[in-house]
C-alpha cells in the first residue's frame, strides 16, 4: 500500500504544532532591546528614544502652561485642590517599590502654581525612566498620580549633567471654562 504526499496544508498544521509546543526563549528581546535592572522586571526593556530639543520645550512649556493665567482656573478650587495634588505627586513617588525608588531622585519638592501642581524626577537612565513610568501609569495597582480626578501629564524629557535627565508629573486643577 503505498501513502499518499501530504498536502500543503498537513505540513503548515505540522510546523504550527512543533513551532507552538517549543519553549519559550528565555528573552524575548530584539538586538536593540534591552534587560531592565536585575529584579526590577521580567519585560525587556524597549529601546531607548533620542532625546530631543523638542521634548525640552514641551517640558519647558508645560511648566509656562502651569502658571498661564488665560485659563480660567478657579483660585478658590486651586486652594481647595491643590493639597491634594500635592499629596498624590509625592506619594506616587514615595510608594514605588524600593528597588525602583532608588534609581531615581525625586527629591525635588512639589511645587504648586496658578494651575496645577508639579514635580520634577531625575533619572539615570532610559530603562528607569521607562520602569517607573509603567509603574505610575500602568501598574498593578494604581498609583496616586492615576488615581487624582483632574487632568495628569508627564512632560518629556531635558538633559541634566552626567547623562541624567529630568521630567515634571504635573496635575491640573479643573477648569472653570474654556480657555480665554
Amino acid at each position: 500500500m503505498q501513502r499518499k504526499p501530504a498536502s500543503a496544508s498537513t505540513w503548515r498544521l505540522a510546523l504550527a504544532v512543533l513551532l507552538l509546543s517549543a519553549p519559550a526563549p528565555s528573552c524575548r528581546c530584539s538586538a536593540t532591546q534591552k534587560q531592565p535592572p536585575p529584579g526590577l522586571s521580567d519585560e525587556p526593556i524597549p529601546p531607548e528614544t533620542p532625546m530631543t530639543a523638542v521634548e525640552d520645550d514641551a517640558r519647558k512649556e508645560l511648566r509656562s502652561f502651569l502658571d498661564d493665567p488665560k485659563l480660567d482656573v478657579s483660585a478658590d478650587e486651586a486652594q481647595r485642590l491643590a493639597p491634594a495634588a500635592r499629596q498624590a505627586l509625592e506619594a506616587t513617588f514615595a510608594e514605588l517599590d524600593p528597588r525602583l525608588r532608588s534609581r531615581i531622585d525625586a527629591s525635588r519638592p512639589v511645587t504648586c502654581a496658578r494651575n496645577g501642581c508639579f514635580k520634577d524626577v531625575v533619572y539615570a537612565d532610559w530603562a528607569t525612566y521607562y520602569l517607573v513610568n509603567q509603574a505610575v501609569l500602568f501598574g498593578r495597582q494604581q498609583s496616586p498620580f492615576a488615581r487624582y480626578p483632574g487632568a495628569q501629564y508627564r512632560s518629556g524629557r531635558s538633559p541634566e549633567d552626567g547623562g541624567r535627565f529630568v521630567v515634571t508629573w504635573a496635575l491640573m486643577f479643573p477648569l472653570r471654562g474654556g480657555a480665554k
